[in-house]
């Protein structure tokens, strides 16, 4: 679950007078303890019990109290219930301290991620409605992985009605989030795909005429449905061109962040400007060695280093790539054991073919502990099936690839990479023409078989898009990919591993 904080709570508590005005309620003398104060000490000591005991039967007693002490004293006790493993407790006062107009920020979010974190869909949306009436800042500053994690689950659920009515205020333009790189591209591209299907072109090209997201924006040029709705002469290049620069500004105005530095390394290697790619990582390394060097390292510090890695593998500096990525991989990932930087190692070592180095770093996977999506597991079983197939153990691939059969659906590419990798160009062929054919998979596989720039700097050839340039020539697959729309030349660099 992702971790939730109050800090110094009694002392917001103090300042807005709320003991005086418990006391007065209770009417106690001044010389009198008083259990709000009381409870709030407690709580600041991390003395949930006894702050637990304070609260609860002033709580349930309700009465003549000020709503701003009631609302501070439903913090503490969600907060405190919540640390004991009463979580039907830490949801109950949650929802009660939500009926008050004085209620948090904070009790809005926690009350919404007790909701995700039992699986409990419908109360979600329902909360996340409640939200927008009157507690837009709530919603904006709920962290938003959380908001497109709910929106898989209801896809993945076939739980449409939900996700519509999710879609129709995560789309809508008063959802602004608060994170610098938050962005409701996603759900605005979802949700034309919805009205588009309901015959609202008009409310499907303005919701697409909003999207900016570079990735987004690739794919919607690839969709026939979608390609007409974008301005005339769109530029995918022009788009990352004005992504790099958003990047920029954000970086400037949060010198506190190193995301906004790894997201400007990124638009700028897309670019084919890796060398400009390290200056401005470079920029984050003494901070990057310090504890407190940046507030957001705790999520953002492992993705500096896997930049700073692929921006190495852009200039052809292989040990350092390594160096680089090992080092992220020795980060926790949200607080977990690392997954994605060891996976992306064992993938960049593969794209230089060290293909028994890749094997020793995917050694890891072997030992059960470090918990993958199923994204991720499909990620690392086309690269140890690719490891395996390039060092030349045809019989260990088997079960990887099998694997990748039964799970296709999780991951857009994973088998027709591997196939790629182990050189069988016809069951590559047949995957890939399968994912033109479905329209969820189509605009991407065609950004995927599209020409992009050369290098900046010549590296060892990539067997998968060595022999993805093999596949596209037979007639099959260019029968394909016509039936599709086609593919085009776009001036940017290959999606990055």
């Amino acid at each position: 679950m992702t971790a939730i904080r109050m800090i110094g709570l009694f002392a917001a508590l103090a300042a807005l007078g709320a003991p005086a005005a418990a006391a007065g309620t209770a009417r106690q003398s001044a010389a009198a303890p008083d259990p709000w104060q009381q409870a709030g000490e407690a709580y600041d000591k991390g003395d949930c019990a006894t702050a637990l005991t304070l609260l609860a039967p002033r709580l349930k007693a309700g009465g003549d109290i000020a709503e701003k002490t009631l609302a501070f004293g439903y913090d503490m006790a969600a907060s405190c219930a919540y640390r004991a493993g009463q979580q039907d407790d830490a949801y109950r006062y949650a929802i009660a301290g939500t009926a008050l107009d004085a209620a948090s920020d904070w009790l809005w979010r926690f009350r919404l991620i007790l909701d995700l974190e039992r699986g409990r869909l419908a109360p979600a949306v329902a909360t996340i409605e409640a939200m927008t009436q009157g507690r837009g800042r709530a919603l904006n500053t709920t962290p938003i992985r959380w908001l497109y994690s709910l929106s898989a689950k209801l896809k993945d659920q076939h739980q449409d009605d939900l996700r519509r009515r999710l879609l129709r205020i995560m789309a809508d333009p008063s959802f602004s989030p608060e994170e610098p790189f938050g962005t409701a591209d996603s759900f605005r591209w979802s949700y034309a795909e919805l009205l588009l299907a309901d015959g609202d072109k008009a409310g499907a090209t303005a919701l697409v005429r909003e999207i900016a997201d570079p990735s987004i924006l690739s794919e919607l040029s690839f969709d026939p449905r979608f390609a007409p709705m974008l301005p005339a002469g769109f530029d995918l290049r022009a788009a990352v061109e004005r992504s790099l620069a958003s990047a920029r500004d954000i970086m400037r105005a949060h010198p506190e962040m190193v995301e906004p530095i790894n997201q400007v390394a990124m638009r700028l290697r897309q670019l084919g400007k890796p060398q400009e790619a390290l200056a401005v990582q470079e920029t984050a390394r003494a901070a990057i060695a310090r504890a407190d060097g940046f507030t957001d390292a705790e999520d953002q510090a492992n993705w500096w280093w896997d930049g700073l890695s692929r921006t190495y593998a852009m200039l052809g500096r292989y040990d350092e790539m390594v160096a680089a990525m090992a080092a992220g991989a020795g980060k926790k990932e949200l607080g977990e054991i690392n997954v994605s930087q060891v996976i992306n190692l064992a993938e960049a070592q593969l794209r230089f073919g060290k293909a028994e180095e890749a094997l020793k770093t995917l050694a890891v996977f072997d030992v059960p502990g470090r918990s993958m999506s199923p994204y991720g597991e499909m990620e690392m079983r086309f690269a140890r099936g690719c490891a395996n197939a390039l060092a030349g153990r045809k019989d260990a691939v088997a079960s990887d690839l099998a694997y990748l059969h039964a799970h296709d659906a999780d991951h857009r590419e994973a088998l027709s990479d591997l196939l790629l990798c182990m050189g069988d160009l016809d069951g590559a062929a047949i995957a890939l023409v399968r994912q033109l054919e479905d329209p969820e998979r189509r605009a991407f596989t065609l950004a995927q078989l599209s020409e992009y720039d050369a290098p900046p700097v010549a590296v060892p050839p990539d067997p998968i898009r060595a022999n993805l340039a093999r596949v596209k020539a037979r007639p099959e697959l260019k029968a394909a990919i016509a039936r599709a729309g086609g593919t085009r030349r776009i001036h940017l660099q290959p999606t990055e591993l």
